[in-house]
């Protein structure tokens, strides 16, 4: 556990998030609504999928929201 009882991946998703979302912002054009959308679709699959029950490491986990990121990224571009 992190600090405040928190998950150390979730207080690891955090440092990253504005990250993601600068990702989104770039990917989308821009769009500040499509992109803090798609962070926050990130961040409920992310949550969902608890990859620290699974004993992931924080690279496994970082590689996995790069992963995910870039495949919502491509879903959302080609609607």
């Amino acid at each position: 556990m992190g600090e405040n009882g928190r998950s150390v991946f979730y207080e690891f998703y955090l440092m990253f998030a504005e990250q993601m979302y600068c990702y989104f912002m770039r990917e989308c054009g821009n769009d500040a609504e499509l992109a803090e959308r798609l962070s926050v679709d990130l961040w409920v699959n992310f949550a969902a999928r608890q990859p620290e029950a699974a004993g992931a490491d924080r690279e496994k986990v970082y590689g996995w929201l790069k992963t995910a990121a870039r495949q919502m990224s491509e879903l959302y571009r080609k609607q």
